[in-house]
């Protein structure tokens, strides 16, 4: 199953201005777990070969669904994923579908953490919220490549006021 398949089964028509009413929860709750239980068969087989090495992983910045596709020179090569899936279930407010996102997304880094608590060797970089927050946006924006990866200015900018610091942090913390 595609990524824009499970955000199509994670949503569901409704109205109103409460963000949790567009997404079925059983669904959310089924893939984060599905999610949960594939990260763990990665870091068991991890501290079975290795009891010493570290693993890290990121939670993704707040994406902004629209119709931006990967392109690979001219030719569209992935996505997008979420602004279709929304649009399919009458989700069509960028507002809303943003909300929507960060609900999901904040969920994923929640189930991560979890993890951290679990596995000793586990380790998560914060990404969420670094990026500039947008109150409107069209199809192309600064910092992002498409509607779910960075470009260089947008990576630049996690590295330096993200991912550097917490890295160093780490580091600091294993000696």
């Amino acid at each position: 199953m595609d990524g824009q398949t499970n955000i199509e089964r994670l949503l569901k028509s409704a109205s109103g201005n409460e963000p949790n009413a567009y997404i079925n929860q059983g669904v959310c709750n089924e893939i984060m777990q599905l999610l949960v239980d594939q990260y763990r068969i990665v870091l068991d087989y991890c501290q079975s070969a290795n009891p010493d090495l570290k693993v890290a992983t990121h939670c993704y910045d707040f994406i902004y669904p629209r119709n931006k596709a990967t392109l690979a020179v001219i030719v569209k090569v992935a996505g997008p994923w979420v602004w279709p899936a929304m649009n399919g279930k009458g989700i069509t407010e960028p507002a809303m579908q943003r909300k929507i996102m960060k609900i999901l997304l904040g969920e994923f880094r929640s189930k991560m953490l979890e993890l951290t608590q679990q596995y000793a060797n586990f380790h998560l970089f914060d990404t969420q919220g670094v990026l500039p927050e947008l109150q409107q946006w069209q199809d192309d924006i600064d910092n992002w490549h498409d509607e779910i990866h960075p470009n260089s200015d947008g990576f630049r900018k996690l590295v330096e006021q993200c991912l550097k610091p917490q890295i160093e942090n780490w580091i600091a913390q294993q000696d």
